[in-house]
């Protein structure tokens, strides 16, 4: 359930900020285990992250449920790269 969630605010995200001014774009979202980790990349072809939208900056509400999400699966979230966006969550399986 948390992983849905993840996955719904990112693509709402991508939907509402990201193709704005745009008519089509792409969302690639993968979902991949290494031993007893599992690895969440997301990525879109959208207008990518600014500074204030990155975690570290003052970030939307949506991000920060994403952190606070990944927070209890004990995991890390890292932005690979703003724009293009791909995002990278590490987290551990029970």
């Amino acid at each position: 359930m948390p992983l849905c969630l993840i996955i719904h605010e990112l693509v709402t995200n991508s939907l509402k900020h990201g193709f704005e001014g745009r008519t089509n774009g792409h969302l690639n979202i993968q979902l991949n285990k290494r031993g007893i980790s599992g690895i969440l990349e997301y990525a879109d072809d959208g207008n990518g992250m600014t500074s204030e939208e990155t975690p570290k900056g003052n970030g939307s509400i949506g991000l920060k449920v994403i952190q606070l999400i990944v927070g209890q699966l004990k995991g890390a979230f890292e932005v690979v790269e703003k724009a293009p966006l791909r995002i990278r969550i590490i987290f551990e399986l029970e």
